[in-house]
């Protein structure tokens, strides 16, 4: 029953998104197929621990501080953030964009790390949010040096959405493009995820040489056209190389 009582926990935790970021006990309820009063017991417990808070107009449930307070206690212990940061911010005065740094985690992308320079991209993401490997360069470049098993066992549980008319949504196609982002070195997302936004990634590889995470640089739809656009890529792989130097991964020699 504890442990019963432990997952719907989760679960009605995880239903508050940054599109929906208020829930009354009804939606809860529904959405859940769980009784109100099973609902009211959980989130009476939750916001008497932080985890949600009311608001005394609507009656609506958010999330709490203390799910902000242990946010930031990953962020601040996670060591791909530490080790990134001081690259990020010299890649990101460098460029004028936003830099992003993202890791592989349950077969999406969870952007860990966000630094934007003075001309920072209005548009860009905040950390900690999730989005799709196949439509989005951070997730592309890693897809593209994962091991066989590891791309084929992704590639068969993958449900595709075209979040704009250029996503790429037929495995065919993906794994085409997916031997070029590998043979190139770096991947490119041309407003596949949100129109108007474009990003150029490399990964970043552990002691094993296995891609677990991904470091991009994001603007808007004119950042593939820019003349330094070569400059940047140059720049950002080897950006990408001395944060996987610093997890133990040796670059081949060519």
């Amino acid at each position: 029953m504890a442990i019963q009582s432990v997952n719907r926990a989760i679960d009605i935790l995880s239903l508050f998104t940054v599109s929906q970021p208020r829930l009354g006990i009804t939606e809860i309820s529904n959405s859940l197929n769980l009784s109100k009063t099973t609902v009211h017991g959980l989130i009476k417990t939750l916001a008497q621990r932080g985890f949600l808070q009311q608001d005394p107009e609507t009656r609506k449930y958010s999330l709490g501080f203390t799910i902000y307070e242990f946010g930031t206690r990953v962020s601040e212990t996670l060591k791909i953030n530490q080790i990134s940061y001081g690259h990020a911010s010299r890649l990101a005065q460098k460029t004028g964009q936003t830099i992003r740094v993202a890791v592989w985690d349950l077969d999406t992308i969870l952007i860990t790390l966000n630094v934007s320079s003075d001309l920072q991209n209005p548009y860009s993401q905040p950390s900690g949010i999730r989005v799709p490997a196949y439509c989005t360069a951070l997730g592309k470049i890693i897809l593209a040096h994962l091991p066989e098993k590891h791309l084929s066992r992704y590639l068969k549980k993958v449900e595709y959405a075209a979040h704009t008319k250029h996503t790429l949504t037929d495995t065919k196609l993906l794994l085409k493009e997916l031997q070029t982002i590998k043979a190139k070195g770096y991947a490119e997302d041309r407003e596949e995820r949100f129109l108007g936004i474009s990003c150029v990634a490399a990964a970043i590889f552990d002691h094993t040489g296995l891609p677990f995470a991904s470091l991009s640089i994001s603007g808007n739809e004119t950042l593939l056209k820019a003349k330094n656009l070569s400059e940047m890529i140059h720049d950002m792989k080897l950006t990408a190389t001395e944060i996987s130097r610093n997890f133990g991964y040796i670059p081949s020699a060519v």
